[in-house]
């Protein structure tokens, strides 16, 4: 009884702190509208270069040390002027593989405004469809409280800097549990797709198939990297071996490498700041290399716990969360990762406040869920606000040790829904 007393305080507690940190940011927002769909900018600049045929001109300005998360293009480049003759300016470089400029082809004809009014429908109809999915793979079966874990979801801070940003999460969050619940109802050709999308959007939900590994689902894994060489293929045809060539070799290696920003909260700027303050201005390279030893050593120690008989089918809900977890530490482990990429960790902060609510999560747990929303959603000082990562990893191999030491309790085993084979 005590505990499901102190597991619900936290849960109100939790929500009430997400409405506040939304609140702030939507007035943020509202008060500079300059940084409206910023992310989208150069989303839109890029595919319609993909377009015209220059794939290779969205990384043209690239040199062997150039950091795309803090550079901007050159004022002379194609991808600048390209800007320009768009009406759009302070146009970010953009940062990812050329998979998402060629899906938006299609829009990149209309005008601006209208193309980002699409996108951002998307993202509304994402998120809804992505809080649907994830309700009932928890198995809510109220309305009411379905409803709450929606706009729970909606208001959660990084939701919202991402919508406001134009940014990708919110898609790539719909695909991650899209893919689990066609994973979860047994088709696993699709959802094998869907997961090999996301991974050819963004490189972040490549951790999708570490869970899978640990369960040895080798039948999955097979049907991700089929899929994957196809899109690679598809990729090489529409865009050219050099574009690809250079995003793997010449932008991926750098991104992160020349900034520290309190709104990347990758585990080496965490630990820089825990440990420093903000004495330096600019990453720390060998805590860049400790950071990167760490991460595969978590990682390491997530298959490992993972690798459990109570973790399987029959189990329920344990399967759920553990792969809710694996996307939290898609987060936190990921080289680069802004606060809107933690929208990948709110399906774990739900599954777990339904655990909380339910009274299955010990005080360490609810302290440490608290915490983890606190950290993105009020400000404070900065050593505190950078502990998400620190935070996400702790609560997220404490749930894997009682998940593998501990029988998954009954009732929320059919609260949060079992996999369908």
């Amino acid at each position: 009884m005590g505990h499901r007393i102190w597991g619900r305080l936290t849960v109100l507690i939790v929500l009430a702190v997400m409405m506040v940190g939304g609140y702030s940011d939507i007035r943020t927002f509202h008060n500079d509208s300059d940084d409206f769909f910023q992310d989208f900018r150069n989303y839109y600049v890029a595919s319609r270069m993909v377009q015209s045929g220059h794939s290779f001109e969205i990384y043209g300005e690239v040199a062997q040390n150039f950091d795309p998360t803090v550079e901007q293009p050159a004022a002379g480049s194609l991808f600048a002027q390209t800007s320009r003759t768009s009406g759009l300016k302070d146009v970010d470089q953009f940062d990812a593989p050329p998979t998402l400029p060629d899906l938006l082809v299609p829009i990149a004809a209309l005008p601006y405004s209208t193309a980002m009014f699409i996108w951002e429908s998307l993202n509304v109809v994402a998120l809804l469809f992505a809080g649907i999915i994830l309700t009932r793979m928890i198995g809510i079966q109220s309305f009411g409280l379905a409803s709450v874990l929606i706009v729970a979801l909606g208001v959660f801070r990084p939701t919202i800097i991402a919508y406001f940003y134009g940014n990708l999460p919110i898609l790539l969050l719909f695909l991650v549990l899209l893919g689990y619940a066609l994973y979860n109802s047994g088709h696993k050709p699709g959802a094998g797709f869907v997961f090999a999308l996301a991974i050819a959007i963004k490189l972040t939900p490549l951790i999708v198939i570490v869970p899978f590994l640990a369960w040895r689902d080798w039948k999955i894994l097979r049907v991700v990297a089929i899929w994957l060489i196809l899109l690679f293929g598809a990729l090489l045809v529409i865009n050219g071996p050099a574009a690809l060539s250079m995003y793997f070799f010449h932008e991926m290696p750098n991104m992160g490498t020349k900034l520290l920003s309190m709104v990347d909260r990758n585990l080496s700027s965490a630990l820089q700041v825990v440990l420093f303050g903000l004495k330096f201005d600019t990453p720390l390279q060998g805590l860049i290399w400790i950071a990167r030893f760490l991460s595969v050593v978590i990682l390491a120690l997530a298959v490992w716990l993972s690798q459990s008989e109570r973790i399987n089918p029959a189990t329920g809900g344990s399967r759920l969360e553990t792969f809710t977890i694996f996307l939290l530490f898609s987060c936190c482990l990921s080289p680069v990762s802004w606060i809107h990429a933690y929208v990948l960790a709110a399906p774990f902060v739900l599954v777990l406040g339904v655990l909380a609510w339910q009274g299955y999560a010990n005080i360490f747990e609810n302290v440490l869920l608290l915490l983890f929303v606190c950290s993105f959603s009020l400000n404070s000082h900065p050593r505190m606000e950078m502990t998400t990562p620190l935070i996400g990893i702790s609560v997220g191999l404490l749930r894997l040790r009682r998940i593998r030491t501990e029988p998954y309790p009954s009732i929320a085993s059919h609260v949060i829904a079992a996999p369908q084979n």
